[in-house]
């Protein structure tokens, strides 16, 4: 794609979360970041909150098995 991985220095993230009030009132929160990368592997493992990633993974591996793949 003619990028120099070397160049980058931060990529953009974007989670969007839903919700729905009480009332029944829907509301969607986007939150945007510019994260930093890094090529140390000690610097990068710094910032993994590893019990979150795990939950995920488990999540995800569960969904996939529910759709047969």
């Amino acid at each position: 794609m003619g990028l120099d991985l070397e160049e980058i220095k931060s990529i953009p993230m974007q989670s969007q979360i839903t919700y729905t009030d009480m009332k029944g009132n829907e509301f969607v929160r986007v939150i945007s970041k510019q994260q930093g990368l890094t090529q140390d592997q000690k610097e990068a493992k710094k910032g993994v909150k590893a019990n979150i990633l795990s939950g995920y993974v488990q999540t995800e591996s569960a969904n996939l098995v529910l759709q047969g793949k």
